[in-house]
């Protein structure tokens, strides 16, 4: 009887030991808070910017372009 109770209490340790092991540690993480997302071109300088490229275009072609030390060919 002994033989028995002891190979059942060995069985039931074996098979409860997987469920025991399983799964392991349990992390929770606090969760950030939601991000807001606003529409495009809903303020701020967004709208400013192609603006500014633009105007940065313009005042580059009108400024550049010419080689100021070149000279007249003389014809004698």
């Amino acid at each position: 009887m002994n033989k028995i109770t002891a190979f059942v209490a060995a069985a039931a340790l074996a098979a409860s030991a997987g469920f025991a092991m399983a799964g392991g540690p349990v992390i929770i993480e606090d969760e950030d808070e939601p991000a807001v997302i606003l529409p495009v071109g809903s303020g701020g300088l967004a709208g400013a910017a192609p603006l500014a490229l633009g105007a940065l275009a313009v005042v580059a072609a009108l400024a550049g372009g010419g080689d100021s030390t070149t000279t007249t060919p003389t014809y004698e």
